[in-house]
């Protein structure tokens, strides 16, 4: 029988959790993690990361110890990025989910599982739910498929633990590059140009023209006056600055970690609806217009950063 350390005035389930499939790119992925950060956080549980190894060195707790664990290592030490064999164990994992899917029950004495089978809101999954609670204080190891585990609640009040654990780390010469634009001007926006992907997604519902995205931006600062501002543009792919005639733009960095550090340092983001974005308004508290469609802004009241 498994014997847990108490947490608080409870006692904690001591379960590990593996996150057993890649929920998408960088922003799923850490929307995802700060939900089963908060959990654990909570009841005392592990969670084990594989898949978010390929960012781990951009981050302050999972760049610690040899795999992404939460609770971190305690030796920080420098930080690690992903190795051929976190790969070779990432692969190796899904090889065993795949099979233990297709010949056990979720519920099995071997890995038993939570599957999540949806991508939207209405498939939640509340792993603070009793089903669910039980299902992992039996158990020693449980995996998780799918990305929508969610607790807004728990998700609150472990906020602190979730921006330390997720913090970026220091970036200096992005330090250096918002700097010199500080030097210039009052005001920095940064716009996320978000097309790619984007093409497909939701039929194209978010593919916005370039010439749609100069058009909000333009009646985004022009809330601001007289005031001197910096349009810095975001993008998975080549902008060509010079379509925002008349604009002060300049390209952000390009890779993307250190946009998503960038976006954190700006004083107002306009995106499409993005977990990225999002995730930047929220670790830098920068306020975040969100384009749901392609209309002007019709006022800065009510901006704010985004919350999870």
């Amino acid at each position: 029988m498994k014997r847990s350390p108490p947490v608080g005035d409870k006692a904690a389930l001591g379960t590990t959790m593996i996150v057993a499939e890649a929920p998408g790119q960088l922003g799923n992925q850490l929307i995802l993690f700060s939900h089963l950060i908060a959990f654990a956080k909570e009841h005392g549980c592990i969670v084990i990361n594989p898949s978010f190894s390929q960012y781990r060195h951009a981050f302050e707790g999972p760049s610690r110890g040899r795999f992404v664990r939460y609770p971190a290592a305690s030796r920080a030490g420098a930080p690690r990025r992903q190795t051929p064999g976190h790969t070779i164990a990432l692969a190796l994992s899904n090889l065993v989910l795949r099979i233990a899917r297709r010949a056990l029950p979720p519920e099995n004495a071997i890995l038993p599982r939570i599957e999540c089978i949806g991508h939207s809101p209405e498939f939640d999954i509340d792993l603070n739910a009793t089903p669910n609670i039980e299902t992992i204080a039996r158990s020693r190891m449980v995996a998780l498929l799918g990305w929508r585990y969610r607790n807004y609640d728990l998700r609150t009040k472990h906020d602190k633990e979730v921006r330390e654990y997720l913090a970026l780390r220091p970036r200096p010469e992005i330090d250096r590059f918002i700097a010199e634009l500080r030097r210039a001007k009052s005001i920095l926006v940064g716009v996320h140009v978000r097309r790619g992907d984007y093409r497909n997604y939701e039929n194209g519902k978010y593919f916005y023209s370039l010439n749609q995205y100069e058009h909000v931006v333009r009646s985004f600062i022009e809330k601001f006056g007289d005031r001197e501002i910096q349009v810095v543009l975001f993008s998975n792919e080549s902008i060509d600055v010079e379509r925002f005639a008349g604009v002060d733009a300049s390209a952000g960095p390009g890779d993307a970690m250190d946009d998503l550090y960038a976006m954190t340092m700006m004083d107002y983001l306009v995106a499409p609806p993005s977990t990225f974005s999002r995730w930047a308004s929220y670790a830098g508290e920068v306020p975040l217009w969100v384009m749901e469609n392609a209309e002007p802004v019709p006022t800065l009241t009510g901006i704010a950063p985004a919350k999870w």
